[in-house]
């Protein structure tokens, strides 16, 4: 297990690990917000995403990892697949 994802070693540690991993671009791309208001989204009649547009998105990100997605308006389903996709389909899984 790589040292940033081991939850028993100092934080200090950890964020060091992470860093060293990250290349340029990954760290300028942790400054970057993505919103689900309305790029990659169908709503429903009551104005919540309940469509998401994911090759769309998978396209913008091209697996890389952003700072944050807004969730504002998605359904409790889409936050969570959104937060398994930037565990499970990005590089680093952050």
């Amino acid at each position: 297990m790589e040292k940033y994802k081991n939850a028993s070693l100092p934080i200090e540690e950890r964020v060091e690990d992470l860093l060293s991993r990250m290349t340029l671009e990954e760290k300028i791309l942790q400054t970057d917000q993505y919103s689900i208001i309305g790029d990659y989204v169908r709503r429903n009649t009551d104005e919540r995403v309940e469509e998401f547009r994911w090759e769309e998105f998978e396209a913008a990100l091209s697996g890389r990892s952003v700072g944050s997605v807004q969730f504002r308006s998605a359904t409790p389903r889409l936050a969570n697949q959104l937060q398994r996709y930037a565990v499970e389909k990005t590089r680093l899984g952050i």
